[in-house]
């Protein structure tokens, strides 16, 4: 029985969203839309709904089964396919997140440390929280979720006498880049597809999956808010790291000009539950391959897959960037026409099962 509530789902959806979705995406948005970037997220929330309202309707005839309880259970080698698809997916995107937290460590606070050690130690602790369990991963989220995004929303008033409003002026100028920010936004927020993958429909209803993605969304667009009211976009569109770079403006007082480490510290373990979270889902989706998968195996080699892999992919910072211009064409498989696809396997499977009996 999933012990997962509704909140927990909530907090881990809005979580998986934010983690790394407020540091390379953002970059690309500003130089698509400028200054109209930061509520672009509009369009990225509006596409994911409908994929998630599709599977959540089909959760909702098995309330107390996932997406992958029910394509194994519908059709078992079509189903085994699409959990293959989707397990090879998020494997892509931790070794992304893990290449990047890698890089980012080694830049701003450890730079004689060796890579390797750093990716060793990343997914060691990665291990050690998704072997515990969907659960306490919820758990984690909902801890950590919280004070970081306490901090996020209050980032504007932090930052209010550096904030020049003439940067987020003129609005809505021109409507394809605008379309064209909004569709690096579906690069993030169509990872939330990971929910009804993972939660039934009755541990983490629809409702809550929206809440879940505006939360997340929310977040995002306060972010970037103030690192395009605070430098202006085309400044902001030249840093390497636009949240960490808008971050270090924060000046509380005289013996507290460093606060950057301060919200750091509750970044690190928020980004430590996504990569956690991301190799769950994994080694969650081969379990469905084969029968004799023993899952809690499974996880150390998937892990050390995962880094080596992030390393093997993504050789420079660079390519972690550009990996958000492909990522959302990924999205478009993954979160879109898979959804679909599941959709007419299952109604056609319920169909004809339903006139053999007749």
């Amino acid at each position: 029985m999933d012990k997962t509530s509704a909140y927990q789902g909530l907090f881990f959806g809005a979580l998986y969203t934010l983690a790394v979705g407020l540091k390379h995406a953002p970059i690309l948005m500003i130089e698509s839309a400028k200054q109209n970037a930061w509520h672009s997220y509009i369009l990225g929330v509006v596409i994911v709904i409908p994929a998630l309202w599709l599977m959540h309707r089909l959760m909702k005839k098995h309330q107390d089964k996932n997406i992958y309880e029910l394509l194994s259970d519908s059709s078992p080698i079509a189903g085994r396919i699409i959990i293959l698809l989707f397990s090879l997916y998020f494997l892509l995107i931790n070794a992304h997140d893990i290449r990047f937290f890698i890089n980012l460590i080694n830049i701003l606070f450890l730079p004689r440390t060796p890579m390797a050690v750093l990716g060793g130690v990343i997914i060691f602790v990665a291990i050690c929280i998704a072997r515990e369990g969907k659960e306490t991963l919820t758990r984690m989220a909902q801890i950590f979720l919280f004070p970081f995004g306490i901090l996020v929303l209050f980032l504007p008033f932090t930052l209010a006498t550096q904030i020049e409003l003439q940067n987020l002026t003129p609005v809505f100028e021109g409507l394809i880049p605008y379309l064209q920010s909004g569709y690096y936004a579906f690069g993030t927020m169509g990872e939330l597809i990971i929910l009804p993958l993972l939660f039934s429909n009755r541990s983490v209803p629809l409702k809550y999956t929206i809440f879940a993605i505006l939360l997340g969304a929310l977040l995002l667009a306060v972010m970037l808010f103030s690192s395009i009211s605070v430098f202006g976009p085309n400044l902001t569109s030249t840093f390497f790291d636009p949240a960490y770079m808008v971050i270090r403006q924060i000046r509380i007082t005289d013996f507290l000009d460093r606060s950057d480490l301060i919200i750091a510290a509750f970044w690190i373990p928020v980004i430590m539950v996504k990569i956690a979270g991301s190799l769950y889902i994994v080694v969650y989706g081969l379990s469905f391959l084969h029968s004799k998968i023993d899952p809690k195996a499974m996880y150390t080699p998937t892990g050390m897959f995962s880094v080596v892999c992030g390393f093997w992919f993504f050789l420079n910072t660079n390519q972690l960037i550009d990996f958000n211009r492909i990522k959302p064409i990924i999205n478009v498989v993954i979160s879109l026409l898979l959804p679909l696809l599941i959709y007419l396997i299952i109604k056609s499977k319920a169909l004809f099962g339903a006139k053999a009996k007749h």
